[in-house]
């Protein structure tokens, strides 16, 4: 199946033009009375709003991300689009049609699968506020970069978004449902159960070893981080191979009035074939969303602080422990993605009701928006 005739009509609108990266490009498709504000957060990546989840492809020439295209006054899960440009903000042009909800570039680079939500004029205002999870309307897209071509892969056929997410790859998703998390190693040959659980007016996260043999076996536990809003917070699993993996802990420091709401957080390591964990980092500071990051030579964890109203780039060194800032700025940052050569970073900012994506030079500081 070949690019409908308005996607088609998209991409030869959309003029190539030079100009920064600034998503206020967002009023410009959409009338004066539009606004750069992104209402629908990324479900994948973080639990921030402001994520609109960008990322390098192509060896790190080019960028994706997401853009919204819906109206301001009545927004909706399906006013996103796909859009790609190159890595210095000179060419940018749709990918998609409207409806993107997630995407996953597929490792060898060859292409992109799209998640995207169908919407129902009837229904439309409904789903506006439903769960996610609970979306029953959705297909999966192939697009191939090399001739740009869309292929429909599957429709939901009545199936939860649970399963179009399955499809698209991206299965450590938690269900709010069961309270619970999986994630695979990288070649799969461990699995890890995260259950959340009450125990004695604490929630805490309780984490399983599962194997096909043998019941699960628990080789971690941390509390729950329980903010102040209606956000769920979830820790995250970075595998540095198939029997470590990294992770995000909490130990609070009670608040009378705010139980939980408070407290020191850890980047810790934990090694399943010896039953061993280590704390490589702690900080009160440390910004729970949106998740950290491992470089692709596993060498580095990327996370995040927030104090004072100032967002703060961390790099960690797995190897030596150090760690270092590498940008601050006043407003929100969206989860970071590194560049294949590591000297690179894109992601999301927030800053005064504007939303830029940044591109950082690490070595040298410079920025690109």
């Amino acid at each position: 199946m070949q690019y409908s005739s308005l996607s088609r009509a998209l991409r030869r609108g959309l003029v190539p033009v030079t100009f920064t990266w600034l998503l206020t490009l967002v009023s410009s498709l959409n009338g004066a009375e539009a606004s750069s504000k992104f209402y629908f957060k990324n479900l994948t990546r973080t639990q921030d709003y402001i994520e609109v989840n960008p990322r390098f492809v192509s060896d790190g020439n080019y960028v994706l991300f997401l853009v919204f295209v819906g109206n301001p006054a009545s927004p909706g899960p399906a006013d996103y689009v796909l859009t790609k440009c190159d890595r210095d903000g000179h060419l940018i042009y749709y990918m998609s049609t409207r409806g993107v909800l997630d995407y996953n570039v597929l490792d060898n680079e060859s292409g992109v699968l799209v998640l995207k939500a169908v919407e129902d004029p009837e229904t439309a205002t409904a789903e506006s506020s439903t769960p996610y999870e609970q979306q029953q309307a959705w297909e999966l897209w192939y697009i191939n970069f090399e001739n740009d071509e869309e292929v429909l892969l599957e429709a939901s056929m009545g199936l939860p978004l649970s399963e179009g997410y399955r499809m698209l790859g991206l299965t450590d998703l938690p269900d709010s449902n069961l309270g619970q998390i999986r994630s695979l190693s990288p070649h799969k040959t461990n699995q890890l159960l995260v259950k959340r659980d009450r125990v004695d007016d604490y929630w805490v996260f309780r984490y399983y070893r599962v194997t096909v043999d043998s019941e699960p076996d628990e080789v971690f536990r941390s509390e729950s981080w329980v903010p102040l809003t209606d956000q769920e917070w979830w820790p995250t699993i970075r595998w540095l191979n198939e029997t470590t993996f990294v992770t995000v802990s909490f130990n609070s420091a009670l608040d009378e009035k705010f139980p939980q709401s408070q407290g020191l957080f850890s980047i810790v390591s934990v090694d399943l074939e010896h039953g061993t964990g280590e704390v490589l980092y702690s900080d009160f500071d440390i910004h729970p969303f949106p998740k950290v990051v491992l470089s692709p030579s596993g060498q580095n964890l990327y996370f995040q602080k927030s104090r004072n109203g100032f967002s703060e780039i961390w790099r960690l060194n797995l190897v030596s422990r150090s760690a270092e800032i590498l940008y601050r700025v006043e407003g929100e940052l969206g989860e970071v993605r590194i560049s294949p050569d590591e000297t690179s970073l894109v992601f999301t900012q927030h800053t005064e009701d504007n939303f830029d994506i940044i591109r950082l030079d690490v070595d040298s500081g410079h920025l690109r928006r």
